[in-house]
């Protein structure tokens, strides 16, 4: 069960926009510890399936015809560094500007709604604690 405690915007922040903590489940995290992990589930859920709806998925296979460990080397350098150049002959740009934008906006929409809930969390607990 949760903490009846005020959290730290700032920290939650950091859960949600830090790639490593949210890598380990940072954003889901902040929104468990100010009740609302079920909405950031069903946000999360929604972005994930506008996401592969609008933004083009590429098979690396197709491109790239080597042997299997260098594939997955080159796939994993694309995809934390998609403007590397490793694709240049064979990615359109569109596709990697169209994941960079799918990634801000998860950022950008869930960096939103933990801090709204987290103040939201902080008066409903200034509000439940005895003066």
């Amino acid at each position: 069960m949760v903490k009846k405690e005020s959290v730290n915007i700032n920290v939650q922040l950091i859960l949600v926009l830090l790639p490593i903590t949210n890598l380990y489940l940072g954003g889901f995290w902040a929104a468990y510890r100010v009740q609302k992990l079920r909405k950031f589930l069903l946000i999360t859920l929604v972005l994930s399936v506008i996401s592969v709806l609008v933004v083009p998925s590429v098979d690396v296979d197709e491109y790239y015809e080597d042997e299997a460990d260098d594939d997955l080397y080159y796939w994993i350098s694309f995809w934390f560094n998609p403007l590397d150049g490793y694709f240049d002959n064979y990615i359109d740009l569109s596709i990697r500007l169209a994941w960079i934008g799918d990634l801000a906006a998860w950022f950008i929409v869930t960096a939103y709604y933990i801090r709204k809930w987290s103040i939201q969390w902080n008066k409903k607990m200034s509000r439940n604690t005895p003066v």
